[in-house]
């Protein structure tokens, strides 16, 4: 068997285990199954009960979220066991003969870069508010002869975290699930909560808040924005630099999670393109450190996400990620009964917020 984690690695800064539904603190005997709670959900005559159906419970009573006919299971269920399956269309090939666990061969997926920046998470039993102060109180000078000091006023607001549902919805037939002894499940989990979390990668960056979407980066108000200055030409050394001095500029160039963000096609023009024009002993705009790319001196990443002809720069502890701890996992062996087949469903509620816009900024043609 093999133990995938490929889902941790995706949400790897959504997988902390300080917060109060943390199934892996629990006793060894109460571990979170997965195929227990699909099983049961698949089954006309099942119910979710035991360890499952009581963090689930608790779930709710903590959070007043509630999705009927769902079940709740921790970000935490994340060891996937592979049996003798293989995840080809129509299932034909899932049968155990001559299958290779160690030669699963998983689609390609765009993996997540945003959860992997360390953005700050905050764990919710609830509706999310934060207090921002965007005023503080004005300095003045007086004489100290009596005078009085100008009185000022700071100023307060909020950021605001709700949560928003992610949500994947997949089938499979009756075959598939009896030949497989279960192994099936395993897949299934395994591409909803991919889908999830390419998904949730993707609108970090470019969600515009509407249809049920959280807001990205790309489209928070008051975000820093240049164009390249050789417009439309490739990128320059200096487009990469200005997005630094307006993070400068706005006191923002804050701690050491600073990281920019850019799209295949302008990578490889980074890559083989000079810092002085015609000069490959100047070094090109994108060098790397231990094997791993840096620009300007900061770390950058790759994303089919990002849009054509982007770059981004920010700090990444200034992004805030709501984080409920749990997905909602639901079954419908009826709509398709007669044809044997199974729909699986996947809630998961997530929010993001960035405590200062001008912590971001972006560059483009």
């Amino acid at each position: 068997k093999v133990k995938n984690l490929e889902l941790a690695d995706r949400l790897v800064t959504l997988e902390q285990l300080d917060g109060d539904f943390a199934a892996d603190a629990t006793p060894s005997k109460h571990q979170q199954s997965f195929r227990r709670v699909l099983k049961a959900l698949s089954d006309p005559r099942g119910k979710v009960d035991g360890f499952e159906a009581e963090w689930s419970q608790e779930f709710v009573e903590k959070t007043g979220i509630d999705l009927p006919g769902a079940t709740w299971i921790p970000l935490s269920t994340k060891a996937v066991d592979y049996d003798s399956e293989s995840p080809t269309s129509g299932g034909s090939n899932l049968i155990e003969t001559e299958l290779h666990s160690n030669e699963f061969i998983d689609i390609l997926r765009q993996q997540s870069v945003i959860m992997g920046l360390n953005p700050r998470t905050i764990r919710g039993t609830g509706d999310i508010d934060i207090p921002k102060q965007t005023q503080g109180a004005t300095a003045y000078w007086v004489t100290g002869d009596g005078d009085s000091i100008t009185e000022s006023e700071s100023i307060y607001t909020t950021v605001q975290l709700r949560p928003t549902f992610c949500a994947a919805y997949t089938k499979y037939n009756y075959r598939v699930g009896l030949q497989t002894g279960g192994g099936v499940e395993n897949i299934i989990r395994n591409d909803l909560m991919g889908q999830i979390a390419a998904e949730i990668d993707n609108q970090a960056i470019n969600g515009d808040g509407a249809s049920n979407k959280i807001t990205g980066i790309l489209n928070v108000s008051g975000i820093n924005s240049t164009s390249w200055a050789s417009s439309p030409g490739v990128i320059a050394w200096s487009d990469c630099v200005e997005l630094e001095k307006m993070l400068l500029d706005d006191k923002a160039l804050i701690g050491t999670n600073l990281h920019y963000l850019v799209d295949p096609a302008t990578y490889k023009a980074m890559k083989t393109t000079t810092k002085v024009s015609s000069d490959a002993g100047a070094g090109f705009l994108v060098d790397f450190e231990n094997g791993r790319p840096r620009l300007n001196g900061y770390p950058v990443h790759v994303s089919t996400h990002v849009p054509a002809n982007t770059l981004i720069f920010g700090n990444f502890s200034e992004l805030l990620v709501g984080d409920w701890g749990a997905i909602a996992l639901a079954s419908d062996p009826y709509t398709d009964f007669a044809k044997g087949t199974t729909g699986v469903r996947a809630f998961m509620p997530v929010d993001l917020a960035v405590r200062h816009a001008v912590s971001f900024a972006k560059s483009t043609p």
